[in-house]
């Protein structure tokens, strides 16, 4: 699967609400390889280039990307996750665990996958869909930035991610 480009909510810390957040200009890459006869055999990586993180809030972003903050973008320009097991929770679903680095600082994560369906797409392409859920503590990654919002209360450590996944075949 080559993808170029995607969607991840994220949450906007000065109302505690979730926001949509974009990945613009071609600024992702992941490839996935899929056994169709043993999927526990599968494997994927991704690469994301950090500074594509849009969640539409010129403000937010730039305070995002910054050094003193969150994700000390001109030093650790890339997040990176690895696959490393792959097991079978029954059904369409499966947990792969694999290494995520963000800031530096890899750990394992387990990601809940449901594949969705396989078609044929109208421009020709064979695609596959999953929905990829986690949950992390954005501390363990050393993003530890914190503040009392606007709207009250404080920032919370667990940050929850939901992505739809669309992957194409490659021929060859």
């Amino acid at each position: 699967m080559p993808s170029k480009h995607g969607y991840a909510p994220c949450c906007d810390p000065r109302t505690r609400t979730t926001t949509a957040g974009c990945c613009h200009r071609c600024w992702f890459e992941g490839h996935l390889h899929v056994d169709g006869e043993d999927p526990t055999r599968s494997s994927g990586t991704l690469r994301i280039v950090a500074t594509s993180i849009d969640t539409g809030v010129k403000d937010r972003d730039e305070h995002l990307r910054s050094n003193d903050y969150f994700f000390d973008m001109p030093t650790y320009p890339e997040i990176t996750f690895t696959s490393t097991v792959v097991e079978h929770g029954g059904g369409d679903s499966y947990r792969v665990t694999g290494d995520l680095s963000i800031k530096g600082t890899t750990k394992p994560v387990t990601l809940d996958v449901e594949f969705t369906r396989a078609a044929h797409d109208p421009m020709g392409n064979d695609r596959i869909g999953f929905e990829i859920g986690c949950t992390v503590n954005r501390k363990d990654w050393g993003i530890t930035w914190n503040a009392s919002p606007e709207a009250g209360g404080v920032l919370v450590g667990d940050i929850t991610l939901d992505v739809d996944v669309s992957a194409v075949k490659r021929s060859g």
